[in-house]
């Protein structure tokens, strides 16, 4: 099939994109991450609300948008699961999506309307890659800024200065299947080991080069949680990288352990501003063991030093060093 048929055929074949939503007392603002959704000027569209155990009207308004707007083209599923956390929720919704793509989005973000269109259209002039990826605008703390600060293809930039996040990956069914499901154990920085195993997984990804969502950090967010009070939670996700890297071939792992070696000093040097001097001590020194280089064992404790001194963007140099 020559270039030109091949386009026009996959431009006119319409995938379906399958968008799961894990909900969690998310009543005051769920309206507006629904509409978000039905409003997109794409179909078919799939989408799977799964409610979290909420405590408040959620698993109703879910339920009542189900009634009022499923349709043929807009099929909308309502699950509930028991177990806490977003990860068990979102592997609900993917057991019961059917989508060509997977899309996961978050209760209190909000997608622009030409999301799937662009996301799709860009996937089969492309030839229907494994992995899409969009930059998002982001809301934090009332700053406001584009997502991801670069774009980049390597496991190791999502440790030097995550490029991926929950919303902006667009998945095709067989790499998530390949990839695995979220990781139910996790309950901080999910979304930056899932990222990585995408990475490692993914033969390609191609990016769109614009914000296609937004995202605001809520105050009740885990997300605006302390270091010092989720450093367990945060050390166990990067125990799992940790364990993903050590399955890679022998030739690969040096450039990934110093990766990761990086994101264990940032922690380190974020608990030291905390004033949790014992722990950041630890982590230094976690950190400093991990590198496979003595080298980078010096860059790394520049990468301290300065760090924990209130510098920032030291990733850029280390990126291009280690």
């Amino acid at each position: 099939m020559d270039a030109a048929n091949y386009t026009y055929q996959a431009l006119n074949q319409q995938k379906l994109l399958s968008v799961v939503v894990p909900v969690f007392n998310r009543a005051p603002m769920l309206k507006t991450c629904l509409e978000s959704i039905r409003l997109q000027n794409y179909r078919p569209l799939e989408l799977i609300l799964v409610d979290n155990a909420s405590e408040d009207q959620s698993l109703q308004i879910c339920r009542d948008y189900q009634q009022q707007y499923r349709s043929e083209d807009f099929n909308i599923v309502v699950l509930q699961e028991t177990k806490k956390g977003a990860c068990a929720a979102r592997n609900k919704g993917y057991a019961a999506s059917r989508g060509d793509y997977l899309l996961f989005f978050d209760s209190d973000d909000r997608l622009y309307p030409d999301y799937a269109t662009v996301m799709l259209r860009e996937a089969a002039l492309q030839h229907y890659p494994s992995l899409l990826a969009c930059k998002a605008d982001i809301e934090d703390r009332n700053r406001r800024f584009v997502f991801p600060k670069r774009i980049h293809a390597q496991p190791a930039a999502q440790l030097y200065d995550p490029v991926l996040k929950t919303a902006s990956c667009m998945i095709r069914r067989d790499l998530m299947e390949k990839c695995g499901p979220w990781d139910e154990d996790l309950q901080r920085w999910q979304d930056l080991e899932f990222g990585f195993r995408l990475l490692l997984h993914a033969p390609e990804i191609c990016w769109i080069l614009r914000p296609l969502f937004y995202s605001g950090l809520m105050p009740d967010s885990i997300t605006a949680a302390s270091y010092t009070a989720d450093h367990l939670k945060m050390h166990q996700s990067l125990d799992k990288i940790h364990l993903s890297i050590d399955q890679q071939k022998a030739e690969d792992k040096p450039l990934l352990l110093k990766a990761l070696a990086f994101k264990t000093i940032s922690m380190a040097a974020l608990l030291y501003k905390e004033q949790s001097f014992d722990l950041a001590k630890d982590y230094y020194k976690k950190g400093l063991s991990l590198c496979p280089t003595k080298s980078g064992t010096v860059l790394l404790r520049l990468h301290y030093l300065y760090t924990r001194l209130g510098g920032r963007g030291f990733w850029r140099l280390a990126e291009k060093i280690l």
